[in-house]
């Protein structure tokens, strides 16, 4: 099968500092261990289908040294690359990881601005690329300078060529993105609460939510509520599921292993002959549950390491066998 297309608008060099005390403002600190990553969403999930076994392509933009570091991690990890240069510097984001607390403070650049010509030329090079793939992950925020539909044109895009959209992204992007109906959309508690204008406090009010979310004509809502777990909601019922969990080193990425781990069930079915397109296996109760549990599953094995998107594969499939999924209604 052809690889899947993860999409990172606003890439970045993640930095993550491990400290052994807890930290306070107004002091300097040394810390115990520095790791750098290429980051940004979409580039954890591509780290996390990579690490599963699964082909994986990665593309955005990237500009300034920032880019050459991208570029090159992602090749000695295995990964295929293809990036929009642009004009400005690629940002940097910092985690500061208590270990004596695995308490995590984040600290993200907000992106370089992209021209227009910029946005032109990556909406050419993102046609030429879908021509070679199973599924697209969109995942992140749009970097300033980007319109706040221009995640709905890539699924517009990606429609017209007839591959899978899934997307994971926050603020104006969200609506317009999910009004163009891509297959799966991940919000967290708290970016689902500000889509449909009120609270979810329960598992009933996330179904009832996501419900409303699949009312633009997605097909699958997966929201994510950090701790507690997870909600699935598509046109057959819901799910919600959990998995008890020890003490995590760092929650940074979870979201984005989650997604990783529910496309990678998708894709699997279809590679081993359980389905003939994604669209038809995000359609089957047996492998949207196969789907949720190795979701939950990556999310959580994704606390077990520092850095976004780091995980085993050895504590995915353990954890699978922990979690526990039951149907819900509204």
């Amino acid at each position: 099968m052809r690889p899947i297309l993860t999409v990172t608008l606003n890439a970045a060099i993640d930095t993550t500092l491990m400290v052994p005390e807890t930290i306070q403002l107004g002091e300097s600190y040394k810390a115990q261990r520095v790791l750098k990553l290429p980051g940004g969403k979409g580039l954890n999930v591509a780290r996390v289908l990579h690490t599963l076994g699964l082909p994986v392509t990665a593309t955005g933009f990237a500009g300034g040294l920032a880019a050459e570091f991208l570029q090159s991690g992602l090749s000695r990890a295995g990964i295929e690359a293809t990036f929009q240069q642009i004009a400005g510097e690629t940002r940097t984001c910092t985690a500061i990881v208590e270990l004596n607390k695995n308490r995590v403070t984040e600290v993200n650049e907000p992106g370089p601005a992209i021209q227009p010509a910029e946005a032109e030329a990556f909406l050419t090079l993102f046609r030429r690329l879908l021509a070679d793939v199973e599924l697209v992950a969109l995942s992140g925020s749009l970097p300033p300078g980007l319109p706040t539909d221009f995640y709905a044109r890539l699924i517009e895009v990606a429609h017209g060529q007839n591959v899978p959209v899934s997307l994971d992204t926050s603020g104006a992007a969200l609506r317009p993105g999910v009004e163009a109906r891509p297959l799966l959309v991940k919000p967290n508690a708290t970016e689902i609460q500000t889509f449909v204008g009120g609270a979810v406090r329960s598992v009933e009010e996330a179904v009832q939510a996501g419900q409303r979310m699949r009312q633009h004509g997605v097909e699958l809502v997966a929201i994510t509520l950090g701790a507690e777990g997870a909600v699935l909601v598509s046109a057959r019922g819901a799910w919600y599921g959990s998995l008890s969990t020890e003490k995590p080193v760092s929650t940074v990425g979870c979201g984005d292993a989650f997604v990783a781990g529910m496309l990678a069930a998708l894709y699997q079915a279809v590679e081993r002959g359980a389905s003939s397109s994604i669209v038809e296996a995000a359609a089957a109760d047996a492998v949207l549950e196969q789907a949720f549990r190795q979701a939950l599953a990556c999310g959580t094995a994704n606390t077990r390491q520092p850095g976004a998107g780091v995980l085993q594969r050895e504590d995915v499939e353990r954890l699978m066998q922990q979690v526990i999924l039951q149907r819900v209604t509204a």
